[in-house]
């Protein structure tokens, strides 16, 4: 989908790479000038580069009522699992690598080091909250910051995935 691959087959639309102010660029175009897409699979991504930017692609394909997808050679992580849990619906293929982690920096801390309540969570906290509900959003989110530094990652197991973001 972004600048290293773009694929559209019928009714679904591939995306790989790193994330940023192009992704939601194109994902922008492709959901107005496709209007037939109701499907995105999230295949290969390593994070995003700007989380802000990232967020409002997820709202884009909230609002596009798009079903996310990771299949069993996937492999997303950081900030393609906030694409994945912007998903109207959401589909998991066993196999597929999901990986969460904190986020870094403010004030030289790492986001799991800040108090809960810390103002830095707020524009993160507000997103799952759209995304996954009032109660499991921000579970989720604060569990991806304990579950791996920013420096690590924490693929998902299945019970963690059915847990915050396999759609029931």
């Amino acid at each position: 989908m972004n600048h290293k691959d773009q694929q559209t087959l019928d009714n679904t639309a591939t995306l790989n790479g790193t994330l940023g102010t192009e992704t939601y660029i194109q994902m922008d175009e492709l959901i107005k000038n496709n209007t037939n897409i109701d499907t995105l699979v999230l295949q290969e991504i390593d994070g995003s580069v700007n989380d802000a930017i990232n967020m409002h692609t997820g709202r884009l394909i909230r609002n596009a009522k798009l079903t996310t997808v990771v299949k069993s050679n996937g492999d997303i992580n950081s900030g393609g699992v906030d694409l994945f849990a912007a998903g109207f619906k959401r589909e998991y293929n066993k196999g597929g690598k999901v990986g969460v982690h904190s986020w870094c920096c403010v004030k030289g801390k790492s986001a799991h080091l800040l108090s809960k309540d810390d103002a830095a969570h707020g524009a993160q906290l507000t997103f799952v909250r759209e995304m996954l509900g009032n109660e499991l959003g921000p579970e989720f989110y604060f569990f991806t910051l304990n579950a791996a530094p920013a420096s690590d990652i924490h693929v998902m197991t299945q019970t963690e995935l059915d847990k915050y973001l396999i759609s029931k």
